[in-house]
């Protein structure tokens, strides 16, 4: 087991959203708008002792993807991923000790308005 373990069950808990908008996942075909864009940002993992047990921190980044017209669209989708990695929600083996975090939004291109949201979880195995 590693890292990656963590980050494949904060994939999936997107991709079982009731009602999604498009989703695209890493080095997966693009796809129309609005969309949730799917990155794997790395994360950190430490063994806790003789017995091998480890402790993983998994991170993903998600990107908002919505038209420029639309930014309450984008607002409605950030809302909707953060409320579904609630502090405390436990799923696949993994934690969520820190709320999602929504950042800035990127400069807009092609037409795309886009945030990015970084969510990350505890992970032990």
């Amino acid at each position: 087991m590693s890292i990656t373990a963590g980050q494949a069950a904060l994939i999936r808990r997107i991709v079982t959203m009731t009602d999604p908008p498009n989703i695209v996942l890493p080095n997966g075909p693009g796809k129309g708008l609005p969309r949730y864009v799917v990155q794997v940002s790395g994360g950190a993992q430490r063994t806790m002792g003789v017995n091998g047990s480890t402790e993983a921190r998994p991170e993903i980044v998600v990107r908002v993807e919505t038209g420029t017209d639309y930014s309450t669209e984008n607002d409605a989708l950030v809302s909707a991923l953060v409320a579904r990695f609630a502090v405390g929600d436990l799923f696949d083996g993994v934690k969520i000790t820190a709320a999602p975090s929504p950042r800035a939004a990127l400069p807009v291109t092609d037409g795309v308005y886009s945030v990015p949201v970084v969510i990350r979880g505890n992970y032990h195995f």
